[in-house]
């Protein structure tokens, strides 16, 4: 079930979508520093489910996506998914200690990325 999924369901039953909003939210603005560009997340309903990036005055679907950016959206977005559901102690809250271990930044990534990749995940 997505993100999205997710928040339809909490408003259809009423309850708190709060957590679901800010989990988009910090992955949008992590997209936003590591691509130095406004860049949101979109979901076309109609007339099929679509994902969209909406990035460079654009709405991108992933086919369109450039590879590096395609990647980085993947293990970001799987990075921040699994720390979300880690049962994280409370005095650590916000500072979440963790270990990315990215291989070859090099295939896909413009060089300009690559420089901006390590300074961005701290």
């Amino acid at each position: 079930m997505t993100l999205y999924s997710k928040r339809a369901i909490a408003r259809e039953r009423g309850e708190t979508a709060d957590s679901y909003t800010a989990s988009l939210e910090r992955f949008e603005k992590g997209l936003k520093l590591l691509c130095d560009h406004e860049v949101s997340l979109k979901v076309d309903i109609e007339p099929e489910f679509q994902p969209l990036l909406h990035a460079w005055g654009r709405d991108l679907n992933f086919p369109q996506i450039p590879d590096g950016i395609r990647y980085t959206v993947g293990w970001l977005a799987d990075f921040m998914m699994r720390a979300d559901m880690a049962n994280w102690d409370p005095r650590v809250i916000g500072t979440r200690p963790g270990l990315l271990l990215l291989d070859e930044l090099d295939a896909h990534l413009h060089p300009r990325w690559q420089r901006r990749l390590l300074p961005s995940m701290r």
